[in-house]
Protein backbone atom coordinates (compact mmCIF):
# COMPACT_ATOMS: atom_id res chain seq x y z
CA UNK A 1 0.00 0.00 0.00
CA UNK A 2 2.55 2.56 0.82
CA UNK A 3 4.14 2.43 -3.06
CA UNK A 4 0.42 3.53 -3.93
CA UNK A 5 0.99 6.05 -1.46
CA UNK A 6 4.29 7.17 -3.17
CA UNK A 7 2.95 6.38 -7.06
CA UNK A 8 0.12 8.82 -6.09
CA UNK A 9 2.22 11.81 -4.72
CA UNK A 10 5.01 11.04 -7.37
CA UNK A 11 2.07 11.86 -10.22
CA UNK A 12 0.72 14.99 -7.71
CA UNK A 13 -2.19 12.66 -6.65
CA UNK A 14 -1.57 13.47 -2.79
CA UNK A 15 0.26 16.07 -0.43
CA UNK A 16 3.58 14.69 1.06
CA UNK A 17 5.18 15.92 4.91
CA UNK A 18 8.70 17.54 4.73
CA UNK A 19 10.54 18.22 8.13
CA UNK A 20 12.02 21.48 7.62
CA UNK A 21 14.63 23.01 10.84
CA UNK A 22 15.21 26.52 10.90
CA UNK A 23 17.94 27.99 12.70
CA UNK A 24 20.03 30.94 13.11
CA UNK A 25 21.18 33.55 15.89
CA UNK A 26 18.80 34.95 18.77
CA UNK A 27 16.53 37.58 16.95
CA UNK A 28 17.30 36.95 13.87
CA UNK A 29 13.40 36.70 13.19
CA UNK A 30 13.15 32.91 12.80
CA UNK A 31 9.76 33.03 14.86
CA UNK A 32 8.92 35.90 13.30
CA UNK A 33 9.44 34.30 10.06
CA UNK A 34 7.24 30.94 11.38
CA UNK A 35 4.14 33.00 11.68
CA UNK A 36 4.65 34.40 8.62
CA UNK A 37 4.74 30.58 7.26
CA UNK A 38 0.89 29.55 8.85
CA UNK A 39 -2.06 30.32 7.26
CA UNK A 40 -3.27 33.40 8.52
CA UNK A 41 -6.75 31.59 9.98
CA UNK A 42 -4.96 29.17 11.95
CA UNK A 43 -3.90 30.09 15.31
CA UNK A 44 -0.35 29.34 16.09
CA UNK A 45 -0.03 25.58 17.46
CA UNK A 46 2.88 23.46 18.99
CA UNK A 47 3.27 20.58 17.44
CA UNK A 48 4.23 17.19 19.05
CA UNK A 49 7.76 16.47 17.24
CA UNK A 50 9.19 12.43 18.38
CA UNK A 51 11.31 14.58 20.50
CA UNK A 52 9.97 16.73 23.33
CA UNK A 53 11.05 20.13 22.43
CA UNK A 54 12.50 22.45 24.99
CA UNK A 55 11.94 25.75 26.42
CA UNK A 56 11.96 28.38 23.72
CA UNK A 57 11.97 26.08 20.35
CA UNK A 58 8.66 26.36 18.34
CA UNK A 59 7.08 24.51 16.18
CA UNK A 60 4.65 25.18 13.08
CA UNK A 61 3.10 23.29 10.43
CA UNK A 62 1.84 24.79 6.97
CA UNK A 63 0.53 23.21 3.88
CA UNK A 64 3.10 25.10 0.32
CA UNK A 65 3.26 23.78 -3.08
CA UNK A 66 1.97 20.16 -2.45
CA UNK A 67 3.88 19.36 0.97
CA UNK A 68 3.30 20.04 4.62
CA UNK A 69 6.14 21.24 5.87
CA UNK A 70 6.64 20.82 9.50
CA UNK A 71 8.58 23.45 10.41
CA UNK A 72 11.16 23.75 14.00
CA UNK A 73 12.78 26.33 15.50
CA UNK A 74 15.92 24.94 17.16
CA UNK A 75 17.52 27.66 18.07
CA UNK A 76 20.99 28.80 17.36
CA UNK A 77 23.59 26.02 18.85
CA UNK A 78 24.03 22.82 17.32
CA UNK A 79 25.98 20.12 19.24
CA UNK A 80 26.63 16.34 18.13
CA UNK A 81 24.85 15.28 20.92
CA UNK A 82 21.98 18.00 21.45
CA UNK A 83 18.66 17.23 21.88
CA UNK A 84 17.94 18.45 18.45
CA UNK A 85 19.50 15.47 16.82
CA UNK A 86 16.58 14.03 15.98
CA UNK A 87 14.77 16.46 14.19
CA UNK A 88 18.36 16.99 12.11
CA UNK A 89 18.25 13.21 11.91
CA UNK A 90 14.66 13.67 10.05
CA UNK A 91 14.62 16.83 8.67
CA UNK A 92 14.67 17.18 4.95
CA UNK A 93 15.42 21.10 4.36
CA UNK A 94 17.25 23.83 6.44
CA UNK A 95 16.42 27.29 6.49
CA UNK A 96 19.34 29.41 8.03
CA UNK A 97 17.91 32.84 9.08
CA UNK A 98 20.29 35.73 9.32
CA UNK A 99 19.39 39.18 10.65
CA UNK A 100 20.95 41.03 7.38
CA UNK A 101 21.36 44.40 9.17
CA UNK A 102 23.31 43.20 11.99
CA UNK A 103 27.02 43.01 10.52
CA UNK A 104 28.54 43.29 13.38
CA UNK A 105 27.17 39.86 14.30
CA UNK A 106 28.29 38.08 11.03
CA UNK A 107 31.09 36.05 12.06
CA UNK A 108 29.17 34.61 15.35
CA UNK A 109 27.11 33.30 11.65
CA UNK A 110 29.82 32.42 10.09
CA UNK A 111 30.65 30.04 13.07
CA UNK A 112 26.93 28.83 13.48
CA UNK A 113 26.91 27.93 9.92
CA UNK A 114 30.03 25.99 10.03
CA UNK A 115 29.08 24.24 12.99
CA UNK A 116 25.87 23.16 11.45
CA UNK A 117 27.68 22.21 8.42
CA UNK A 118 29.85 19.86 10.22
CA UNK A 119 27.49 17.94 12.40
CA UNK A 120 27.46 14.14 11.08
CA UNK A 121 24.02 14.42 10.34
CA UNK A 122 23.84 17.01 7.81
CA UNK A 123 27.52 16.71 6.73
CA UNK A 124 26.23 13.21 5.47
CA UNK A 125 23.17 13.89 3.69
CA UNK A 126 22.78 16.49 0.62
CA UNK A 127 19.71 18.78 2.75
CA UNK A 128 18.89 21.60 1.07
CA UNK A 129 19.83 24.77 2.48
CA UNK A 130 17.51 27.80 1.97
CA UNK A 131 19.55 31.13 3.57
CA UNK A 132 17.39 34.03 4.39
CA UNK A 133 18.85 37.64 4.43
CA UNK A 134 15.93 38.95 6.66
CA UNK A 135 15.16 42.07 7.92
CA UNK A 136 15.84 43.58 4.73
CA UNK A 137 13.64 46.79 5.25
CA UNK A 138 16.33 47.62 8.04
CA UNK A 139 18.80 50.30 7.29
CA UNK A 140 22.11 49.19 6.20
CA UNK A 141 20.98 45.79 5.07
CA UNK A 142 22.72 43.64 3.16
CA UNK A 143 21.32 42.06 0.05
CA UNK A 144 21.47 38.17 -0.81
CA UNK A 145 24.60 38.45 -2.86
CA UNK A 146 26.43 40.14 -0.50
CA UNK A 147 25.36 37.85 2.41
CA UNK A 148 26.56 34.65 0.17
CA UNK A 149 29.69 36.66 -0.26
CA UNK A 150 30.25 37.84 3.68
CA UNK A 151 29.49 34.32 4.34
CA UNK A 152 31.75 32.70 1.96
CA UNK A 153 28.85 30.23 0.48
CA UNK A 154 30.00 29.47 -2.98
CA UNK A 155 33.02 27.68 -0.94
CA UNK A 156 31.00 26.16 2.05
CA UNK A 157 27.87 24.84 0.02
CA UNK A 158 29.67 23.08 -2.94
CA UNK A 159 28.49 20.15 -2.18
CA UNK A 160 24.97 20.86 -1.20
CA UNK A 161 21.83 22.73 -3.06
CA UNK A 162 21.14 26.10 -1.62
CA UNK A 163 19.99 29.38 -2.14
CA UNK A 164 20.19 32.96 -0.81
CA UNK A 165 16.77 35.29 -0.73
CA UNK A 166 16.47 38.61 0.56
CA UNK A 167 13.74 38.56 3.08
CA UNK A 168 11.13 40.34 5.50
CA UNK A 169 9.54 38.60 8.51
CA UNK A 170 7.42 41.12 9.00
CA UNK A 171 5.38 41.50 6.12
CA UNK A 172 6.36 38.06 4.55
CA UNK A 173 8.48 39.74 1.55
CA UNK A 174 10.85 37.63 0.03
CA UNK A 175 9.51 34.76 1.75
CA UNK A 176 7.57 33.26 -1.36
CA UNK A 177 10.35 33.21 -3.82
CA UNK A 178 12.56 31.22 -0.99
CA UNK A 179 9.92 28.66 -0.08
CA UNK A 180 9.26 27.68 -4.05
CA UNK A 181 12.56 27.15 -4.15
CA UNK A 182 12.85 25.23 -1.03
CA UNK A 183 9.64 23.30 -1.97
CA UNK A 184 10.92 22.19 -5.79
CA UNK A 185 14.26 20.78 -3.75
CA UNK A 186 12.08 19.26 -1.12
CA UNK A 187 9.93 17.35 -3.91
CA UNK A 188 13.01 15.94 -5.62
CA UNK A 189 14.74 14.78 -2.23
CA UNK A 190 11.28 13.19 -1.03
CA UNK A 191 10.63 11.30 -4.42
CA UNK A 192 13.69 9.27 -3.33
Amino acid sequence: MAWLTRLGWLIGGTEREANVVIVGLANSGKTTLMRQLKPRQISMELLTPPIPLAENCHAEQFFFKGLTFSAFDIGNVLHTQSPWEDLIRRCHGIIFVVDSSDRMNMDPVQIQLQQLLRHPLVKSREIPMLFLANKMDLPGAVSGYQLGDMLHLQNLMSKKPWRVCSSDGLTGEGLGDGLDWLASQLKVICRQ
